[in-house]
């Protein structure tokens, strides 16, 4: 199970609240429903291309249908969740954050850098980018610099 399906679980059985980045928020409550580029059939004819089977995927991770995501905040680059500061980190997806600590200077960046994407910058799920997730990527890498 990829972690963003499993949101809704983790706020029902704790009672969490989810926080997502505003160009993300829409996205995750599907409204309105995603429907690509890429479509569903191109995603699966790349994956393909890099070797990847579906059924082996789905039998690893489960389903990849996902429930539409109850997004209780909308952040922003700055805000603060408690004493967390939210920092927009785009690449991994267009509302990617990562969570900064300043008192013991703890940086939560989860996907920044996926290995999948900096190990095959020629990858088929790159296609069409035009170099534009490398340039996020490499903007997301200087500003968790400072």
């Amino acid at each position: 199970m990829y972690h963003s399906q499993a949101a809704n679980k983790v706020k029902r059985k704790s009672g969490a609240k989810i926080y997502s980045h505003w160009i993300e928020a829409r996205y995750l409550g599907q409204n309105p429903p995603y429907l690509g580029p890429p479509s569903a059939q191109e995603t699966v004819e790349k994956l393909e291309k890099l070797g990847v089977s579906m059924r082996a995927l789905i039998k690893e991770y489960g389903s990849f249908e996902v429930e539409p995501i109850s997004v209780d905040e909308q952040v922003s680059d700055g805000d603060m969740i408690g004493s967390l500061k939210v920092i927009h980190t785009p690449g991994h997806t267009p509302g990617h954050i990562s969570l900064y600590y300043e008192k013991d200077k703890l940086l939560l960046g989860a996907d920044n850098f996926d290995k999948l994407l900096m190990a095959h910058q020629d990858s088929p799920l790159l296609e069409g980018t035009g170099g534009a997730v490398e340039k996020l990527v490499a903007e997301s890498i200087q500003k968790l610099k400072r």
